[in-house]
């Protein structure tokens, strides 16, 4: 394939087992036309073998193995191999629906550019985003909206922007110093040029694929919340103060009420200690972030 529609970006770490999950899900995409850009931060060949099974021979992948760590320094490196007109970032551990690529392609083609959100499910906890409930198919969404509904397995993105030198801030997100909100960033750099951002309902992704993923993720739910709190204050911080835009300052002013309603106690004791860690981790990362 000489001119995919699609690149795949894939950064991943050690997580083989999601992964095959991932990309079985790309063996039955009915939209053909994509190619797979797999940056590998692990520290041993499981990924690099499990590329290899004569399953994925259909698919097209570029593997690049690295030493470096961070999800967002991998998405650079993947954007920079990539042949695509959009990238889709989709994580290890999600999966896409059969029709995925089909409904973003029929909603893209003939368009200039624009960047697309779907829905994402998460079977450990059973329910998706309660926003996706209010959201009409093919609406076109606002900041607020897009603070809550653009998790990044469900995005794609024109390539053209990027192209134009907008890259994945490497403070930002997993394995950063401020563990989350780089596809946030991204986004609003992508308002700044005027590109508008879609929810497609029918673009269905679950994640995350694997009950261990979540339980990992649960056994540190304090220094979880903590490290995504960072990467919201860290963000408000560059979007405030260094594009100087006012846009996140409602979604800030509503954050801190809701905070200090949690702090006091009234909803009870876990939420109360939860939202002290989180109050903490949007300081250091407010403060800690540099414009």
């Amino acid at each position: 394939m000489k001119n995919p529609f699609f690149s795949l970006i894939l950064g991943t770490m050690n997580r083989h087992l999601e992964l095959e999950i991932c990309l079985d899900s790309l063996l039955k995409q009915v939209f053909k036309q994509f190619e797979i850009v797999v940056v590998d931060q692990s520290n041993n060949s499981y990924t690099e073998d499990l590329l290899k099974l004569d399953k994925y021979k259909k698919l097209q992948i570029i593997y690049k193995r690295v030493t470096f760590k961070g999800l967002s320094k991998a998405r650079n490196c993947a954007i920079k191999l990539a042949k695509g007109k959009y990238a889709c970032l989709i994580d290890d551990d999600a999966a896409y629906d059969v029709n995925y690529l089909q409904e973003a392609y029929d909603f893209l083609k003939g368009k200039k550019d624009a960047i697309l959100s779907g829905y994402i499910w998460n079977p450990i906890r059973q329910k998706a985003l309660p926003d996706y409930a209010k959201a009409v198919n093919e609406q076109e969404l606002s900041v607020r909206q897009i603070i809550r509904m653009c998790p990044s397995p469900g995005l794609i993105f024109p390539m053209t922007i990027f192209e134009q030198g907008i890259i994945f801030d490497e403070l930002l997100g997993v394995g950063g110093e401020f563990g989350a909100c780089e596809e946030t960033d991204v986004v609003l750099q992508f308002l700044d040029q005027g590109i508008k951002i879609f929810y497609i309902n029918k673009m269905r992704v679950i994640h995350p694929t694997i009950a261990h993923s979540f339980e990992v993720e649960n056994a540190s739910d304090m220094a979880r919340i903590k490290n995504y709190a960072r990467g919201m204050g860290a963000l408000l911080k560059k979007d405030l103060i260094g594009r100087k835009n006012k846009r996140l300052l409602p979604i800030l002013l509503e954050k801190q009420i809701k905070i200090s309603i949690k702090i006091i106690g009234v909803l009870g004791k876990d939420k109360a200690e939860k939202a002290k860690i989180e109050w903490i981790g949007m300081k250091e990362g407010y403060h800690g972030y540099i414009v």
